[in-house]
């Protein structure tokens, strides 16, 4: 039986370098560069085929301090923020909109919670860290689905509302009958047997 063939996507760069060691017009060896930045000569040498262009091509390499900043900016680009209605793919590494646009609330501090969905391209797990506070700016247009619950509870008509003390601490109120009703939200007043929203 045949080995499943490799992902030919390139490996993940996770380490962040500290571009602002570098002087602009300074040139480096690689042992300097190894030291400098704290890897190894190894790493440089895999820098110089993936497209780290020396001084010239004359041994030792020489390196200018810019062109190495400029090279390791584009080998790890800077995190760009989510957008409201967002979420993270790591297997894609690109923020996408849940499938559905459903997520579910799961709880994991006093005052924090994940969202999490399913990707639409690759059918794995996307996944949002917020604070309760920011639930609704985060949440966009999506709509929240508990662990423990098959309907959802909101959407962009009726969410769930989170008031917070000067603690920080939430009361999350039910306006669908269930619960405490808001009382910032606006209530249906009665009149006679009917109600009018």
């Amino acid at each position: 039986m045949a080995a499943p063939p490799k992902s030919r996507r390139p490996p993940a760069v996770t380490k962040r370098y500290n571009t602002r060691l570098l002087h602009s017009y300074r040139l480096y060896t690689i042992p300097q560069l190894a030291k400098l930045l704290r890897v190894g000569k190894n790493t440089i040498s895999r820098w110089i085929s993936l497209g780290l262009v020396p001084v010239d091509r004359k041994r030792p390499y020489l390196f200018k301090g810019w062109v190495i900043a400029e090279f390791l900016l584009a080998l790890n680009p800077p995190r760009c923020p989510l957008r409201p209605g967002e979420l993270f793919c790591t297997p894609c590494r690109k923020p996408r909109r849940p499938s559905g646009g459903v997520v579910t609330l799961e709880p994991k501090t006093p005052t924090s919670a994940n969202f999490k969905g399913t990707c639409p391209d690759c059918k794995r797990r996307l996944f949002r860290r917020v604070r309760y506070a920011e639930i609704p700016q985060k949440l966009g247009d999506l709509i929240i689905r508990y662990e423990d619950e098959n309907a959802p509870v909101s959407s962009s008509a009726n969410r769930p509302c989170v008031e917070y003390s000067e603690e920080g601490v939430g009361t999350i109120f039910d306006d669908d009958g269930g619960g405490d009703p808001c009382p910032s939200c606006p209530q249906p007043q009665s009149v006679g047997e009917g109600t009018i929203g």
